[in-house]
């Protein structure tokens, strides 16, 4: 009982894919399964040329964790080689679906390509699945305002600063997650401390002051719930040097209480934008924009306005 695809970002024309495949699993009482490729194609077909693949919007690990709070049963990365992309369709089919996984069920979309130059698709899977005894099924297209939902319009969203558009497509906020490590510590110098968090991203999609949440993957024994806070995520222009790309969150907790971040694993969600990221000519004036900004983090959450970029 499977799918196949690169499920990035997990929005939710997935979701629906998702649901779908959830339904089959339960009707034919066979584990769901999501068969994806590492690289995804796309980036291996953009190193064969030289040129930068698409910017992804998670990290495999990241992928996995939303799949399996989905419900997913089972996910089955395929290493994507030279080897891999010379299958011929009938290997694929045959060879991959049929004698190496013991395909029983297969949804795809009905744009499906696959097998050496993409010479694969939903007319050849129909007729192998009835050699081959599987049954198959088309994927729904999920439209929102008129548009086709998929993880380029929520790239495009994200790299055009819309993110409340990108929230909706994803059907929840989009996140980055690493581990808390330690930084310069000038937030705290400047009485603002910061969890500077590894996200292992050299691009991203956007880059700003936000209203995020902060959620713990790892257990911390002070912290049962999301909590709130202001993040600066980009590459810190008023920073002599600082030129990598970084996410540094400072928590909206009540007055004199501090908690242990250190070296655990958080999921950072982004509700809401706030400024653009700028360079300032002195640390007093970034001290007194992000003081700035922390009120205005503060106002929002106290009212719940977090609808609009």
């Amino acid at each position: 009982m499977a799918t196949i695809g690169n499920f990035d970002g997990v929005h939710r024309g997935h979701q629906a894919i998702i649901h779908q495949l959830s339904e089959a699993s339960k009707a034919h009482r066979l584990p769901s399964t999501i068969i994806l490729f590492e690289p995804q194609p796309k980036e291996y077909f953009a190193d064969l040329k030289g040129v930068e693949p698409p910017l992804r919007l998670q990290r495999m690990s990241e992928k996995v964790r939303v799949l399996s709070r989905l419900g997913v049963d089972r996910v089955l990365c395929v290493h994507f080689s030279e080897p891999f992309r010379l299958f011929t369709r009938e290997d694929f089919v045959e060879g991959f679906l049929v004698n190496r996984l013991g395909i029983k069920h297969l949804i795809v979309g009905d744009d499906f390509r696959f097998g050496h130059d993409r010479t694969g698709d939903f007319g050849f899977l129909t007729a192998c699945a009835g050699r081959y005894k599987f049954d198959l099924e088309s994927t729904p297209t999920v439209n929102w305002k008129g548009a086709r939902i998929s993880s380029t319009a929520v790239r495009n969203a994200l790299t055009q600063d819309k993110l409340t558009l990108a929230n909706s497509l994803l059907g929840r906020p989009f996140s980055l997650s690493g581990r808390v490590i330690h930084g310069r510590k000038l937030g705290r110098s400047l009485g603002f401390p910061t969890a500077n968090i590894h996200h292992q991203r050299h691009r991203l999609p956007m880059t700003g002051v936000f209203l995020v949440e902060v959620y713990f993957i790892s257990n911390h024994p002070e912290v049962h719930s999301p909590l709130s806070g202001v993040a600066n995520l980009g590459y810190k222009p008023s920073i002599q040097g600082k030129s990598a790309a970084s996410l540094e969150v400072h928590l909206l907790l009540p007055e004199g209480q501090s908690i242990d971040c250190y070296h655990h694993r958080v999921e950072v969600h982004f509700l809401k934008k706030i400024r653009d990221e700028r360079k300032f000519d002195s640390l007093e004036a970034l001290q007194r924009q992000v003081q700035d900004d922390i009120a205005a983090a503060k106002a929002a959450f106290s009212s719940q306005s977090l609808g609009q970029n």
